[in-house]
């Protein structure tokens, strides 16, 4: 997918910078994860049984969206949004209530997606909630992300 900036409203936005290892490609609104070589997108994350298996263990890395890319070869950090703010993505038409949970989509072969999102049952499969309600089916929602740094998205007693 081409750099998208997702970004959309600031409140608190907490961010970091991310080494990214000279092969890795990361396009800007990227769904970002922490991973032993550094910071990777989705897309680049490894396949584990299942789409939930996979979006569990997504989650447990999840750092942020890019909101700087890296192309093959480069060597500089990258900045990523990990908390506090609104994320736009892109996600199959839909209806969404506020609070909704979401997790990054399976693009159908085994492969996470980098910048679309699904509805997912549980906080445990989650990278953020839907944060404006939609009552007309829409192909992009408003998402107030929580990467690993914030402590992930947590269960709503």
């Amino acid at each position: 997918m081409a750099d998208t900036q997702r970004v959309r409203e600031n409140s608190n936005v907490r961010s970091t910078n991310a080494i990214v290892a000279s092969a890795t490609v990361i396009e800007i609104g990227d769904m970002v994860s922490n991973v032993t070589a550094g910071a990777a997108s989705a897309s680049a994350f490894a396949w584990d049984t299942n789409i939930g298996t996979t979006q569990t263990a997504f989650q447990n890395v999840f750092l942020g969206v890019a909101t700087r890319g890296s192309d093959s070869g480069d060597t500089e950090d990258i900045r990523v949004v990990t908390g506090g703010a609104f994320v736009e993505f892109a996600c199959a038409s839909t209806t969404w209530i506020i609070g909704d949970l979401v997790g990054p989509a399976d693009s159908g072969s085994s492969t996470l997606q980098d910048q679309t999102v699904v509805s997912v049952a549980t906080a445990g499969l989650a990278i953020g909630r839907v944060a404006k309600n939609y009552t007309s089916a829409t192909t992009k929602v408003l998402v107030e992300i929580v990467g690993i740094l914030d402590g992930g998205v947590q269960t709503v007693i």
